[in-house]
């Protein structure tokens, strides 16, 4: 993969040790949500470090969404404080959260029909660009020097994940596999400090799994940016992240490195349900204290 597009310098160049808490980008204290008498999020707490790979999981209903909804604009809190690199940003919407490097992919896929792969690719600089209304009316010089710089951009991103070749295509007319790169590609272009991403994996086969994988690995190691991952698939998340926080009923139940969590008895219970961990703390004293069945790979979280 190509890099050079690719915002700030590679691990090698930076300070700070990968996945640790030295700097912390985004810092969440005792984050609730209520809608009327539920209460689908209760006091959520948790700090991102700088250049962490993070997973969330947990079983259906658990509040998973609705942390992701908060956290990118899409929800209001109902109390509870939000900070990026200590600047509070609580209850902000999404597109001031775009403003101050807050990015998400969604599971439904975003993508603007009717458009070219690239020209779905602009709106990441539309924040940013220097040509004004007069420059595109009249397509002047500095207009023709900003599109030639967007374009040689975009098409870095697009080669590096591997989807150039589809650049003057509608969106439309691509693959499934395609087109959730190509959601991706779009979020990398803002330049994100910190990078939701809402089930990447799902609807894929076993080989675009692994594709998207590998680039949320590349970003993870070659760039400055912090990555937050949703996903059902636990293959998946438990082999990408660093450290993994597990919900149940809209709270933090398990938190740590992803071999610890997955044999954490709250994590089982959540899964398997109390009958079924009984069960395996049963046939756990029968086996000389090995440890009890953990979630299956693949299973919803």
């Amino acid at each position: 993969m190509q890099k050079g597009w690719l915002p700030g310098p590679s691990q090698a160049d930076s300070p700070h040790v990968r996945g640790g808490n030295e700097t912390a980008v985004l810092q969440v204290d005792k984050l609730t949500k209520k809608f009327g008498g539920l209460t689908a999020v209760a006091d959520f707490s948790f700090t991102l470090g700088h250049r962490e790979l993070l997973g969330l999981i947990g079983p259906n209903g658990a509040g998973k969404t609705t942390v992701f909804n908060l956290l990118s604009g899409v929800l209001r809190p109902t109390s509870g404080k939000v900070t990026l690199q200590g600047e509070d940003i609580t209850g902000l919407p999404p597109h001031k959260l775009t403003t101050k490097g807050i990015i998400r992919t969604f599971q439904n896929l975003k993508l603007m029909k009717g458009l070219s792969l690239l020209d779905n690719m602009r709106p990441a600089f539309h924040l940013r660009g220097s040509s004004g209304f007069r420059d595109s009316f009249f397509q002047n010089a500095r207009y023709a020097l900003t599109e030639k710089i967007m374009v040689e951009k975009i098409m870095d991103t697009l080669d590096s994940i591997g989807i150039g070749q589809y650049r003057n295509v509608n969106v439309e007319d691509l693959s499934y596999g395609i087109q959730k790169r190509a959601e991706l590609a779009r979020a990398l272009l803002f330049e994100p400090k910190v990078l939701f991403l809402d089930e990447p994996a799902a609807g894929l086969n076993p080989q675009e799994t692994d594709e998207v994988m590998n680039i949320v690995r590349h970003i993870h190691k070659t760039t400055e940016t912090s990555i937050i991952v949703v996903e059902h698939n636990m293959k998946f998340v438990m082999g990408l992240s660093q450290r993994v926080i597990v919900m149940n009923q809209g709270a933090i139940i398990a938190e740590g490195p992803p071999a610890a969590v997955q044999s954490h008895p709250d994590v089982i219970k959540a899964y398997l349900g109390e009958r079924a961990w009984k069960k395996q703390a049963q046939a756990l004293e029968k086996n000389n204290g090995h440890a009890p069945k953990t979630p299956q790979e693949g299973s919803g979280c």
